[in-house]
């Protein structure tokens, strides 16, 4: 891909594991494309199901093959523990027929699966993914304009 606007807009995630030992997590994520990353608010108590409803933009290089979205349970008194992880590839979603005449791209909101580190399945993370390349000149999608998502 080349270099550009990686918008990420973060609706929820469901069937996750709760690592909280005592009440629920308090679930985050923290998102990777190259050496972009960004990084959600804490969803306080909201243990396998959170709600982020957030838009997370990251400048990606010329190159970047992947997003990596790892899911993270808060904690006060210890290191924070992950709850899972996704790897999105970005040519497999950014395809022409994702492609407005713009030249932007938009994939539509989707739920793409969620594994724990032992490589087993682990929910789901919905969301939807605005790419512009840089130079093309930057639009103004809402949460409203994307198919599908519903906050």
């Amino acid at each position: 891909m080349p270099a550009g606007t990686l918008d990420v807009y973060l609706d929820c995630a469901k069937g996750l594991k709760d690592t909280e030992i005592i009440g629920k997590a308090d679930p985050y994520v923290v998102l990777k494309a190259g050496k972009a990353t960004g990084k959600t608010a804490t969803c306080k108590d909201q243990g396998s199901s959170p709600v982020w409803g957030e838009k997370i933009s990251l400048h990606i290089p010329s190159g970047c093959k992947q997003l990596i979205l790892t899911i993270y349970n808060a904690n006060t008194f210890y290191k924070d523990d992950i709850m899972g992880t996704c790897t999105i590839t970005l040519s497999e979603v950014f395809d022409v027929d994702n492609q407005l005449p713009d030249g932007t791209f938009l994939s539509p909101s989707a739920d793409y699966p969620v594994t724990r580190l032992d490589g087993k399945g682990q929910g789901q993370i919905r969301l939807a993914l605005v790419f512009e390349e840089d130079g093309n000149g930057k639009k103004n999608i809402e949460w409203e304009n994307l198919e599908g998502l519903s906050l």
